[in-house]
């Protein structure tokens, strides 16, 4: 993919730039939500809490807009084993 290629889709108005990076405990509310909204099989903010901070094989991530870094726009919950 060329360079103008990806100007291309970032200025589609169905893809949003993003960057992805740990989750935070503040990003929390942000997660549920999502979650909510997309009927996902609901953890809850219980589970989700418990994984980041006490589960050493878990892995959060989640997915900011790239123009405000605070709006979690997607997440990903996994386990190394």
């Amino acid at each position: 993919m060329s360079l103008s290629d990806s100007k291309e889709q970032v200025d589609s108005p169905l893809v949003r730039p993003f960057v992805i990076g740990p989750m935070r405990e503040k990003d929390l509310d942000y997660v549920v939500e999502l979650e909510e909204i997309t009927g996902l099989n609901r953890w809850g903010y219980d589970a989700y809490r418990r994984e980041l901070l006490k589960n050493l094989n878990s892995i959060m991530l989640v997915a900011r807009n790239l123009e405000s870094r605070s709006r979690v726009v997607g997440f990903f919950a996994g386990w190394t084993v």
